[in-house]
């Protein structure tokens, strides 16, 4: 069967746009299949952490396709907001497997600035041809920036704009195309266009037309775009004379952005196998030499930077070797070569276990000092860590999940950064924990109380929430459950409120979100706002 959208079209930019639930990241991932089986260079830019399921079969039990997954849940190499440029510079090499950057799991400022550094890199080292999907796109080149985002934009208005000649061929997929900049709009060689209800955004396209096609059959397709079914859509590439109005075909592997539904017991897919060591080890050689050749910054701030480095740091390695320092020979000093790698790792921000094994069948000497007592705390602790305690210590005596926590705290619970803090403020006694909920310790309160507003009333409380978790889908959502409580919603009606389709991927995805973080309770297909959300602080 041939596909509705031709090779030729390909070739060029593509835009695809239709409102949440039409469908547009799935037909996207029916064209990156194609491109990924014809052995062509990929990469897709994923914030909403929905594309890893290219990686496995349709039902979800076998492998997919060998793609490699930066970030992310699901993700073989974990990423830091400052890895832009590095991770870039391995996307650009002809050698890296189709790759999918997941920044689900970071802050919108955080996204941003991976972002920046991302897309300079890559335009300056990318040579040959390069399919660059960018979902929500106009979360990247909005019509009208914000002023930390101007950057960033410009440098994705570059690649799309001037980087025909240097191989970037970018599909941009946005359920608002109202927002999405017309400078990389008019760019697009080809219109991919699902169901869109919003007048705005109809005119948007209809902005495409009269840039790029024939506005007399612009009228007929744009009179039919709030009828269509999903999965249905127009394919418009005036340079390959296609005007069709298609079905799009079921995608081959896993599709991980579908919504989930009542009763539906989510398994994480079977993931195909991809060797990412020597990706690993070239990502951390290139965020060191890009790291070497950052402007040379003033004295000042060389002296700041090293003092950090030293507080962080020195803790870290004084512990490793007094706990790892181990007299005698043979087997015995492969247990003191564990703790050095230990050490190291902290070092690269690489989780370290919680306690050296020895060697089996060794029993190593006891070590010189006493037994191990807490480290004390850093004067200066790195912005997350000193997050995680924050909040720990602003809503002492209460008690956190790990989830509440880690959203709080604007950290991945389940990456290994989170852990790596963890294990830190543990050793120098600043949190404690029963195995399920986490809280800050009397002598974290002592130290860093002070600094650590705590909130009055637990309206307040529900507000921090709904500010942390953001003014978009999520926040909407949440905001929408706490009216409601203590009586439940049904998943319509909290649609319907929020101005989401109840089938969209979007509401979805955000809905999962916010369950995985502890915020929302469901009964039965019913949904209301955790009740930990209506706890007054303790005094």
């Amino acid at each position: 069967m041939t596909h509705p959208i031709p090779d030729a079209a390909l070739s060029q930019h593509v835009l695809i746009v239709g409102m949440t639930g039409a469908g547009k990241t799935y037909t996207a991932k029916g064209l990156a299949e194609r491109l990924i089986r014809d052995g062509r260079r990929v990469c897709v830019i994923d914030p909403l952490g929905v594309w890893a399921g290219l990686r496995s079969s349709t039902d979800g039990s076998g492998p997919g396709l060998p793609v490699l997954i930066f970030g992310g849940e699901h993700g073989d190499v974990p990423i830091r907001d400052d890895m832009g440029r590095a991770v870039a510079g391995i996307v650009a090499d002809a050698s890296c497997p189709p790759s999918i950057i997941d920044l689900s799991e970071m802050s919108g400022g955080e996204m941003k600035r991976f972002m920046t550094g991302f897309a300079s890199e890559v335009y300056k080292a990318n040579r040959l041809p390069l399919h660059l999907f960018v979902d929500e796109a106009d979360e990247f080149i909005p019509q009208q920036p914000m002023p930390d985002a101007t950057v960033l934009s410009g440098e994705m208005d570059r690649i799309v704009r001037r980087g025909r000649a240097r191989g970037f061929r970018v599909t941009m997929i946005t359920q608002r195309p109202a927002v999405l900049h017309k400078n990389v709009v008019t760019q697009a060689a080809t219109l991919v266009a699902l169901r869109l209800v919003s007048k705005q955004d109809r005119d948007a396209v209809d902005g495409w037309i009269k840039g790029v096609a024939d506005a007399a059959e612009g009228k007929r397709v744009l009179s039919a775009l709030p009828g269509l079914d999903t999965g249905q859509g127009w394919v418009w590439s005036p340079q390959a004379g296609v005007l069709d109005l298609v079905t799009f075909p079921p995608i081959s592997t896993y599709d991980s952005s579908r919504t989930p539904e009542a009763g539906h017991d989510y398994r994480a897919p079977t993931l195909a196998s991809i060797d990412v060591a020597a990706i690993a080890e070239k990502l951390e050689a290139l965020g060191d030499h890009q790291q070497a050749e950052k402007p040379r910054k003033s004295k000042a701030d060389q002296d700041r930077m090293l003092a950090d480095l030293q507080a962080r740091h020195a803790e870290e390695l004084k512990s490793a070797f007094r706990d790892g320092y181990l007299t005698g020979h043979g087997d015995a000093m492969g247990a003191a070569a564990e703790q050095i790698i230990a050490a190291a790792r902290a070092l690269t921000k690489q989780p370290a276990p919680d306690a050296i094994r020895s060697t089996e069948g060794v029993t190593p000497p006891a070590p010189p000092q006493p037994a191990r007592q807490h480290r004390p705390a850093p004067a200066k602790m790195g912005g997350g860590q000193r997050r995680m305690l924050d909040v720990l210590v602003s809503r002492h005596p209460d008690r956190l999940t790990r989830a509440q926590w880690g959203t709080l705290a604007k950290l991945r619970h389940t990456g290994g950064t989170f852990g790596t803090y963890l294990s830190r403020l543990k050793g120098a006694g600043l949190v404690e924990d029963d195995g399920t909920l986490f809280w800050a310790s009397d002598e974290a309160v002592r130290q860093f109380g002070a600094d650590a507003p705590k909130p009055e009333s637990a309206a307040a409380i529900r507000e921090h929430w709904i500010a942390v978790v953001g003014s978009g889908a999520a926040g909407r959502l949440l905001a929408a459950l706490v009216d409601e409580f203590p009586g439940w919603m049904r998943r319509e009606t909290l649609a319907t409120l929020t101005d989401l389709s109840a089938t969209g991927g979007t509401f979805g995805t955000y809905l999962s979100r916010l369950r995985g973080n502890d915020l929302i309770e469901e009964d039965g297909g019913l949904l209301r706002a955790s009740a930990d959300l209506f706890m007054e602080p303790a005094p």
